[in-house]
């Protein structure tokens, strides 16, 4: 088969198929997305013969009468089925129906659990393998651009790629991708510049291809998109079947008492999805008193917005629960940390067990989910809320703040040397402090301080930002990324003993410290195009050490032979080195 006529599909977030039982509210057992009258002759019309003779009931969509609208009609049928069964053939993509149903689909795997299934009619699932699923601007955030580019194009072609600049692609690329037939669905897109790195503006794809592009910004979407669909909210009927579902565990009302509660609760939900799940999770099964008690709460928010109606859930969770939600939300979210590694950045001991319970608790709540590759995530209007729980604690004074995120907040606190032993974390784009001239003492009075961020695309940003040097880092830091990191090694008093997660990329550095240091909380260790890096350091003490990124440190001529004798290392990448 020629390469033109492969259908590719790179799907962030992609679809993935999982083994659960199905919900107790599906109304049909399989919703079918298909394209093409071939497949609904010959393939599907056996299948559902299939389905009939095993008692499985299954929608398909071209049962829809005309005039029905897709985004109440089918995205009712895919919400209300156990299974959504994608079958992707050659023209799948050139369906703008299917690819709204893709888009359901993807959603309801994400948020309910949903089972996918794709089957791959007269295309090659080879060229789907390497599925993975990233958030343009969370990976951007955390490995920059250029990365995500080179992940993007090395799926797509199958082979390990490596670009020097974000601007344009080889002549070779261009070439072979003006073959193919994509589709290519960019989530969580937060900058134009970020669409036109990514995928240009189109015309390097072959034809028939498709972009989607989703943005909480319109303005992203303005130049360079053909169609633009706002996502609306759910009318009172699908609220109400959608809070049952989270409230009773069922998308119909048995318990007739609670009717009129109900009905209450969804009045205030205001038809936003999210904010109908959370509230169902609060109220599932307390009895009606307590669910008064939560209405009452309710009537007093004058203006019933949203950030105030989801934080009835914070309210509701235990100190522990809370100081995890803030830590996740001003912090964490974003990183695409895997369980485990949060679990233990997050705990106060090693057998602390408090960390796993809280998370399952917020799991429990909706307040956060963890993805089939164990990652944890939330959703921006929950990471939003617990950003405006913690602005109420130092609205007038930011360096009392417990946690700093804010580019604003940041700039005055560090400008000004306001820091105290009140933060806990700092999380900022280098671009936003990439002008300030830091005390050398800057982190002095932040001794409580245990994660730390100043993430960049660039290579470029905050290289002039310690003019004098760096005196003091806190001790009590678990996580340290300081990407562009200027000086020529860390701070001669830092005892890292710690750390969990060290990332210096594209640092400065020609040594990291010297002599012996206790390393044993030590796991991840990342200097990613540390060009300058002349040695590395004795890692005998590191015994937990998992990961260790030395890619592009062209200056490295050697390791440390200590590396030689860490057991739990588990990769040691040292590529173009």
């Amino acid at each position: 088969m020629a390469l033109g006529r492969f259908f590719f599909l790179v799907v962030f977030p992609i679809l993935c198929v999982g083994t659960r039982a199905l919900p107790h509210h599906t109304v049909n057992d399989v919703f079918v997305s298909f394209s093409g009258k071939d497949i609904r002759r010959d393939f599907l019309s056996h299948l559902i013969r299939d389905f009939s003779r095993k008692q499985i009931f299954a929608f398909v969509d071209y049962k829809l009468e005309r005039g029905d609208q897709i985004s109440a009609a089918l995205s009712s049928a895919i919400e209300r089925s156990g299974i959504s069964l994608v079958i992707f053939s050659l023209n799948y993509a050139d369906s703008g129906w299917c690819l709204d149903e893709l888009v359901n689909i993807s959603e309801c795997r994400k948020w309910q659990g949903q089972l996918v299934i794709p089957v791959f009619y007269n295309v090659d699932p080879s060229h789907v393998r390497h599925q993975e699923g990233t958030y343009v601007r969370e990976e951007s955030e955390r490995h920059g651009i250029i990365s995500l580019k080179e992940k993007l194009f090395s799926t797509l072609l199958e082979e390990d790629l490596k670009f020097n600049t974000a601007n344009g692609l080889p002549g070779y690329v261009k070439s072979r991708l003006s073959y193919m037939k994509v589709l290519i669905v960019l989530d969580d897109v937060n900058d134009s510049d970020q669409q036109e790195i990514l995928v240009g503006t189109g015309d390097w794809f072959g034809s028939g291809s498709r972009i989607i592009v989703t943005s909480r910004n319109k303005q992203v979407l303005a130049n360079g998109v053909d169609d633009i669909y706002k996502v609306g909210v759910l009318d009172f009927d699908d609220a109400l079947k959608l809070f049952n579902m989270h409230a009773f565990k069922q998308n119909h009302l048995e318990m007739l008492d609670y009717y009129d509660l109900a009905i209450r609760v969804v009045n205030y939900a205001n038809g936003i999805p999210l904010v109908l799940k959370v509230l169902g999770h609060l109220l599932r099964g307390k009895d009606k008193e307590l669910w008064e008690s939560q209405l009452y709460k309710l009537r007093k928010l004058p203006s019933k917005k949203i950030h105030d109606v989801m934080k009835l859930s914070y309210d509701d969770l235990d100190r522990n629960e809370q100081r995890i939600f803030l830590d996740l939300a001003c912090f964490f979210s974003g990183l695409i940390l895997e369980v485990g590694y949060v679990k233990v950045l997050l705990k106060n001991s090693k057998n602390d067990n408090s960390v796993a319970i809280g998370l399952e608790g917020l799991k429990d709540k909706s307040l956060i989910s963890v993805s089939e590759d164990n990652v944890v995530y939330m959703h921006d209007i929950i990471e939003e809320m617990g950003w405006e729980i913690v602005r109420q604690e130092c609205s007038e004074n930011p360096g009392g703040c417990s946690r700093l995120w804010d580019p604003d907040d940041i700039c005055e606190v560090l400008k000004n040397d306001e820091g105290t032993e009140a933060i806990r974390s700092i999380r900022t784009h280098l671009s936003a402090v990439t002008r300030l001239k830091l005390s050398p003492h800057v982190f002095v009075k932040m001794t409580k301080l245990q994660f730390m961020d100043f993430h960049s695309e660039s290579d470029q940003d905050g290289l002039d930002i310690l003019p004098e040097g760096l005196q003091y880092l806190p001790t009590e830091l678990r996580y340290l990324r300081w990407m562009n990191y200027p000086l020529k090694s860390l701070p001669e008093r830092f005892s890292p003993e710690n750390l969990v997660i060290l990332d210096l990329s594209y640092s400065r550095l020609e040594t990291l410290w010297h002599g012996q240091q206790n390393l044993v909380n030590l796991k991840l260790v990342r200097f990613y195009g540390s060009k300058f890096l002349k040695e590395l350091p004795d890692f005998s003490k590191a015994t937990n050490l998992e990961l260790l990124d030395i890619r592009f440190c062209t200056n490295l001529a050697s390791v440390h032979a200590s590396i030689l004798t860490i057991n739990n290392l588990e990769k040691l990448d040292d590529t173009a080195r």
